[in-house]
Formats: structure tokens, sequence, C-alpha cells
């Protein structure tokens, strides 16, 4: 009977441990459950991130080339003013050259001017001296013929 009691109560035992185990078992697939939900939970995010960064990846390429693309459009744009730029400045350069080489001339037409003029005057003082000595010598040369004919008509009378 004692053998009987002690054989109940290792079964009790034995039965409530394997309770406790079932109930922990039980608990454990619980929490497993819910970790495989937990982690299938951050698959699906981690999957949806992964996707949204390609995608945004993607666009930051686009947008990349976009800007490449518009850079080199706006460095072309811009070389262009650029040239034209410099070249118009070239053409003013050679235009200011041409008439800084103009207002030379013009000094130098003007200076010879001037000795003209002042040529003129000296010729135009002689012409006068020559022509007083014309007229003087008109003059003379009339009084001459005049005083020879008043001879010529004294000789006669």
């Amino acid at each position: 009977a004692v053998a009987e009691l002690e054989a109940d109560n290792l079964r009790q035992k034995l039965e409530a441990e394997h309770l406790r185990t079932a109930e922990a078992v039980a608990v454990a697939e619980s929490e497993a459950t819910g970790l495989r939900e937990a982690l299938e939970m951050e698959r699906n995010t981690n999957a949806t991130q992964l996707s949204q960064l390609q995608s945004l990846t993607a666009t930051l390429r686009e947008v990349q080339e976009q800007c490449t693309h518009e850079v080199a459009l706006f460095q072309a744009e811009h070389e262009s003013e650029l040239r034209t730029v410099t070249e118009t400045c070239e053409e003013a350069k050679s235009l200011r050259e041409q008439l800084l080489a103009q207002e030379s001339l013009c000094g130098e037409h003007a200076r010879t001017c001037e000795a003209y003029k002042e040529e003129l005057i000296v010729l135009r003082e002689r012409l006068r001296g020559w022509l007083r000595k014309d007229q003087d010598q008109d003059a003379a040369s009339h009084r001459l013929d005049l005083e020879g004919h008043l001879l010529a008509e004294a000789r006669k009378a």
C-alpha cells in the first residue's frame, strides 16, 4: 500500500509536471507564433522599405541625369553668350582702335590744314605785295607812257 501511495504521488507529480510542461510548450508555441508573425510583419515592412528605396534610387538617378543634362544646357547657353560677349568686346576693341587711328589721322590732317592756312596767309601777303608792286609798276608805266606821249606832243608843237 505504501508503494502504491508513492506510485500515486509520483504519478500526480508526473501529471503535474506534464501539465506544466504542456502549458510551457503552449506558451512557447504562442510566443513562437507571435514572433513568427512579428518576423513576417518585419519582413513585409523591410520588403516595402526596400521597394521604396529602390524606387527612390531610380528617381534619384533620373533627377541626377536631368540635372546633369540641364547643367550641360546651361553651360552651353552661357558659353554661347560668353562667346558672343567676347566677340562683341573684340569688335568694340577693334572699333576703338580704328577710332583712335582716325582721331590721330584727323589730328595730323588738322595740323596739316593749320600749316596750309599759315602758308596761305604768307602767300596772300606776298601776292598783295606783288599786286602792289604790279600796280605801282603799272602806274609808273602809265606815267611813263603819259610822259612819253606828252613829250611827243610837245615836240610836235
